[in-house]
C-alpha cells in the first residue's frame, strides 16, 4: 500500500492535515526516511506553537487587552481571514 491510499483510507471528514499526519507516520514502517518527516515536522510545528502560546501568556502578564488583541489578529491572520479591528482598551 502506498501513502496516497494510506492517507485516504485513514482521513476522516474534520481530521486536521497534523491528525492526518500523524496517523499516516503510525503505519509507516520506523526506518521510513517519509515517517521521520512527517514526525519532524509535527514536532517542529508544536515547538513553534507552544513558543507562541508562551509569547502571549508573557505578553498578557503586562497588558491582558493588549494580549488578547493580539492573539485575536494572530487567528485571522493565520486563518486568512479578514483582521477585525481590534478592541480598544476602554
Amino acid at each position: 500500500m502506498d501513502i496516497e491510499q494510506i492517507a485516504r483510507d485513514t482521513y476522516r471528514d474534520g481530521m486536521s492535515p497534523g491528525a492526518l499526519a500523524r496517523q499516516v507516520a503510525d503505519w509507516l514502517p520506523k526506518d521510513s526516511i517519509v515517517r521521520w518527516m512527517l514526525e519532524d515536522m509535527l514536532g517542529s510545528a508544536n515547538f513553534e506553537n507552544h513558543d507562541r502560546h508562551m509569547i502571549f501568556s508573557d505578553f498578557e502578564k503586562v497588558d491582558a487587552e493588549e494580549s488578547l488583541a493580539a492573539k485575536m489578529r494572530s487567528f485571522y491572520r493565520i486563518n486568512g481571514r479578514k483582521v477585525d479591528p481590534a478592541p480598544v482598551p476602554a
